[in-house]
């Protein structure tokens, strides 16, 4: 298992508002993954138990449902299949890499431990994910 560094874990927009310490806790919990063009990141249906970030690459999502509210292709430091891994459901898509792709991969149960045990984790992360909700709905209103 490789740990990714935390420079690694601050380049992901959710969780660069963290504190040093609380990015070091994730990278000591992370392992980094590779995929090649065409692998599957994750695939629709299957248990989502793990936390995904994109260090680099893209992966192209799509959904059997003919979903059209889905990004079709994320980019690095977008999170990947989040909303199963934090529902604690299967993967509403399926991602697959579209070049030589790089992941930052946390299990989810490490994931809600850490969270349980570290309080300015929690609170980073909430900074982070507002962060995001605001990049995302400055996006949509360029869109309408």
């Amino acid at each position: 298992m490789v740990n990714p560094t935390t420079e690694q874990v601050a380049s992901v927009p959710i969780f660069n508002r963290l504190s040093p310490d609380d990015q070091a806790l994730l990278a000591s919990a992370a392992e980094l993954m590779s995929f090649d063009a065409g692998d599957k990141v994750f695939v629709e249906g299957e248990p989502a138990n793990v936390i995904l970030a994109l260090l680099s690459g893209s992966v192209a999502v799509t959904a059997s449902t003919g979903r059209h509210d889905l990004p079709e292709v994320l980019h690095p430091g977008d999170p990947l299949g989040d909303v199963g891994a934090f529902e604690g459901g299967p993967y509403p898509a399926t991602g697959t890499a579209m070049e030589p792709t790089a992941c930052l991969v946390i299990p989810r149960g490490t994931f809600f431990t850490l969270l349980t045990q570290s309080p300015t984790l929690v609170r980073g992360l909430v900074h982070g994910l507002t962060q995001r909700i605001v990049q995302l709905t400055r996006e949509l209103r360029k869109q309408a």
